[in-house]
């Protein structure tokens, strides 16, 4: 069991080990954009800021959607990540944050 914190609003849930992140959010009640559940739309983009060790590595789903600089930056599709264990903490996709890069 671990924590995951969203940097947007601070709020921090439990979560179960290998729950993917929409799981976690649809349980929760928190909200994170998702389109297809799949992969394949993007829309469920967040930034992992804390705790990437705490998270699967990335699938080949998020290989074939992401590029390879968005993965070394943080990027993961929270449709396909699964959380493992201790603390995460992750900032939901925005325009403000792609413009970091």
């Amino acid at each position: 069991m671990g924590k995951i914190t969203f940097a947007n609003t601070g709020e921090s849930v439990p979560f179960e080990e290998d729950e993917s992140l929409l799981e976690l959010s649809e349980r929760e009640k928190v909200p994170v954009p998702f389109g297809c559940y799949a992969g394949h739309c993007a829309a469920c983009m967040v930034r992992i800021e804390e705790g990437r060790e705490n998270i699967s590595a990335p699938n080949v789903f998020e290989e074939y959607t992401l590029t390879r600089q968005e993965l070394e930056q943080g990027w993961r599709l929270g449709c396909q990540i699964k959380l493992t264990a201790g603390e995460v903490v992750l900032a939901p996709w925005s325009p403000d944050l792609m413009t970091e890069k």
